[in-house]
């Protein structure tokens, strides 16, 4: 989160910008600022001359408790400090509410445009503006929603042959695993090698944004179909064992996955040009002998 210029907090690939009078930007700046900062969400609040100054006396009172309360003191000018910090909480609480009354009514800018979202409580629309902007962002994490509800609990069961999932899991489970076997494939072009744990970071990453429970599954399931196969210390896993090693996080980084589509195809065509080469025995049609 930021406030005005100063990140509160580590960076985030998504977050909230708040951006107060006090920056010296108007609405029109802020819309030329957020343009290719896909992730950040700007709320540009107005605040009228009583919210200003309720902050600043808050700020200061804060400031002038806490420098005397370092220092000895006589228990009469205790009792003032004590009163001036009750009253300061007061103000804390009615700043508070301002500021949500501000947020409640901020213009709300994403990527140059500012987003339409109607009136309501501060805490609704700015969980409605960051739907927009986490869809903007990861505009292909929808590919996942159809196993949201599955669990990693749910990969062995994946694993085997019978189909127990309905129709919208197992069409969404093609589709991942289609997507995982292109970036296997992509990544072997670029001369990289993909493990579980780097597909994981991927699919993590923008433009996706898939939970790990959903790209563990489509590895799984892309196994199961003989699109993939998972080695780990040169040996190809067998099905039995490879839910439980998927759900390994110390071990994802040390399972190589390989498409194995190719090889199937080079081995069934090289049994064809077999059979064609080999020559055929001739039939016998002389009749038996006693």
């Amino acid at each position: 989160m930021w406030l005005d210029e100063d990140r509160q907090g580590r960076t985030e690939k998504l977050g909230i910008r708040f951006i107060t009078p006090y920056s010296g930007f108007t609405v029109d700046d802020i819309k030329q600022q957020s343009i290719g900062l896909g992730g950040a969400l700007f709320v540009v609040l107005e605040l009228n001359d009583r919210t200003r100054d309720d902050i600043a006396l808050y700020v200061r009172t804060q400031s002038y408790c806490q420098l005397q309360t370092k220092s000895a003191m006589p228990e009469s000018r205790r009792r003032i400090i004590d009163s001036h910090e009750r009253g300061n909480t007061e103000r804390g609480r009615v700043v508070r509410d301002e500021l949500g009354q501000a947020v409640a009514a901020a213009e709300l800018v994403h990527n140059g445009t500012v987003i339409a979202i109607g009136g309501g409580p501060a805490k609704d629309r700015v969980h409605s503006a960051l739907q927009v902007v986490i869809e903007s962002l990861y505009n292909r994490i929808n590919e996942s929603r159809g196993v949201a509800t599955m669990k990693e609990a749910d990969l062995a069961r994946l694993l085997r042959d019978e189909n127990t999932f309905d129709l919208d899991v197992a069409s969404t489970l093609d589709q991942l695993a289609d997507t995982v076997t292109v970036q296997v494939r992509n990544a072997k072009v670029r001369q990289l090698n993909s493990t579980v744990g780097s597909l994981v970071d991927t699919f993590a990453e923008p433009p996706f944004g898939w939970s790990m429970t959903a790209v563990l599954a489509a590895i799984a399931h892309a196994v199961k179909i003989g699109r993939i196969e998972l080695v780990l210390d040169t040996r190809k896993l067998v099905r039995s064992e490879i839910a439980a090693e998927l759900r390994n996080t110390k071990k994802q980084r040390l399972i190589d996955v390989k498409e194995v589509q190719e090889q199937i195809r080079r081995k069934y065509g090289n049994c064809r040009a077999s059979t064609r080469s080999s020559p055929r025995r001739a039939t016998d049609h002389r009749p038996p002998t006693n």
